[in-house]
């Protein structure tokens, strides 16, 4: 962690997936990095939000982007029960595009 930490002292920016409770566990939640590292920009990008019901449940592409999105649903041809093999990671490609 002391290699990581010389990492965020010259850090501008510092953008994670990890669930808040994983980084809190690791000494590196936004609020302790705020007060150790006042000027760093901090990004979290969790699959449920920061806070709320689902905030601390692991999230993956295929169940958060594609399934409680509806965009499954949506990519399956009428008549067929399931849908077809979606484009794996594209979730998680959108939410680094967005952070």
């Amino acid at each position: 962690m002391a290699a990581f930490h010389g990492l965020l002292r010259m850090a501008d920016v510092f953008v994670s997936n990890f669930r808040v409770e994983a980084l809190t566990r690791l000494g590196l939640g936004p609020e302790e990095l705020h007060s150790r590292y006042p000027g760093l920009v901090v990004c979290v990008m969790t699959g449920w939000g920061m806070t709320g019901p689902d905030a601390a449940r692991p999230v993956y592409d295929l169940s958060g982007f594609w399934a409680r999105s509806g965009a499954a649903y949506y990519h399956t041809p009428e008549g067929e029960g399931s849908p077809p093999l979606l484009i794996p990671g594209f979730g998680d490609i959108i939410t680094g595009i967005t952070a």
